[in-house]
């Protein structure tokens, strides 16, 4: 196969989809910028990034500032993750517990009190995760414009009545991510051999995840909500363990999502997705986000789509285009004896960096970012290469009525930095749902 290099050590036989004859894999749509300069590349993004997170990096040497003439021995939140210091790697789910640090040598001659041994509250994967990140992750510049704009796209249909021949789900996923940031391809998880999807190696940040779902029914996504670089705070939890703890354990959805909802203000903002479908006929729909006050909320099968807006019922105009474009490809083949035109349409529909308008919504939520930056953000597949950030993977979930799944995954090479070289990746995996499991 020509268009799709498919990475052949996967331990589940991959599948070549061709894309359709007006469709190039490389270039699936003309670029933004053909006269772009590739030798001036690595100073036009470190101009970019300078400014797009100028407002953060104030904050961070204001802090250093405060620390250093305050006559308190503590040292700001800001300043204690600039330690440095070795650290082992931590495991798929989080970091080993870190250790406090020593006491200041001012001490004052109070009498000690006998220590008395309090039962520890076991901790979430994401907060173990967290604790390794903050001792040891520095604040970089590259670091604090991918917290600014780690985007994705969600869009899917659900059909409880669907028979064998049917399609039961149709998922699409787009993530927009910094182009070299560490990443898995789609596999199932070593420590979770139930669980497949891509995984963040970030330092610092292994094992989370944007997509991922297991053979018991549960499917859970993460999509990150814009922000203006002055409200993105380094010092929160890391968002990506939330989709991960979801999958990795028993909560059904909702109660899930109500636990997430209490420590809601620990994160910077985000949209969190679960599905179940423990039984076939009675699957359930959840989803909660940390940028308003309002609780989880359950939906109804049917098509669904979710952006990175502040509003759910307000979405940015690419998300109701993507909605419309992908109601009508579904339309078109509803059956499993379609599933490679299904396919290779809805990949190509992931590709459209068509540029759609840039409402009031998002120039609020974008208004420390340039007219010209978010109007590239409005497009299905984003592509900034000046900024070495863009749409770098693109997941299609298909499970008809019997409860067999394909899921597919068409990656960018994180090493890849030319433009007009993006030659991707195609992962397939095929499995059977297996609704009576209940241990991961």
């Amino acid at each position: 196969m020509d268009n799709f290099p498919v990475d052949r050590s996967s331990p589940v036989p991959s599948h070549d989809i061709p894309l359709p004859k007006n469709v190039d894999s490389t270039t699936p749509f003309p670029l933004e910028n053909p006269s772009y300069n590739l030798e001036d590349r690595n100073d036009v993004q470190n101009e970019l990034i300078f400014k797009e997170t100028a407002v953060v990096d104030q904050k961070v040497r204001e802090n250093k500032n405060v620390t250093k003439s305050s006559k308190s021995p503590k040292k700001s939140s800001l300043t204690s993750k600039r330690t440095v210091g070795k650290s082992s790697k931590p495991s798929v789910r989080g970091a080993k517990k870190i250790t406090k640090t020593k006491a200041s040598r001012n001490k004052s001659p109070v009498k000690k009190k006998a220590a008395t041994k309090k039962e520890k509250k076991p901790r979430k994967s994401s907060e173990k995760a967290e604790l390794k990140y903050q001792k040891t992750r520095p604040v970089t510049r590259t670091a604090l414009l991918s917290i600014s704009i780690a985007m994705c796209l969600l869009t899917f249909y659900l059909n409880p009545n669907a028979s064998e021949t049917e399609l039961y789900l149709v998922l699409v996923n787009v993530r927009d991510e910094i182009y070299n940031r560490p990443t898995k391809l789609a596999d199932f998880w070593e420590q979770y051999p139930q669980v497949i999807g891509g995984m963040d190696m970030e330092p610092g940040k292994e094992g989370g995840t944007w997509l991922a779902m297991n053979k018991k029914g549960k499917i859970g996504a993460l999509l990150n909500i814009l922000q203006p670089d002055e409200e993105i705070l380094p010092g929160k939890k890391g968002r990506g363990f939330l989709a991960v703890d979801y999958v990795v354990g028993d909560q059904d959805c909702f109660t899930y999502l109500n636990d997430v909802s209490r420590e809601g203000k620990d994160y910077n903002e985000f949209l969190l997705v679960a599905i179940e479908f423990s039984s076939l006929k009675v699957p359930k729909i959840a989803c909660y986000t940390n940028s308003s006050s309002l609780p989880p909320v359950l939906l109804e099968p049917g098509i669904h789509s979710f952006g990175n807006s502040i509003e759910r019922e307000q979405p940015w105009p690419k998300v109701p285009k993507l909605k419309e474009k992908f109601s009508e490809v579904i339309e078109k083949y509803p059956s499993i004896f379609q599933k490679d035109d299904l396919l290779n349409e809805l990949f190509a529909l992931l590709q459209d960096r068509t540029r759609y308008s840039v409402d009031d919504n998002m120039k609020k939520q974008g208004k420390s970012k340039t007219l010209d930056f978010l109007e590239k953000l409005s497009a299905i597949h984003v592509n900034i290469p000046e900024a070495n950030y863009g749409s770098r993977c693109h997941t299609v979930i298909l499970i008809d009525g019997s409860g067999k799944v394909d899921y597919y995954e068409r990656s960018r090479p994180q090493h890849i930095q030319s433009v007009g070289d993006e030659q991707w990746v195609l992962t397939h995996h095929s499995f059977k749902l297996d609704l009576m499991s209940t241990a991961l």
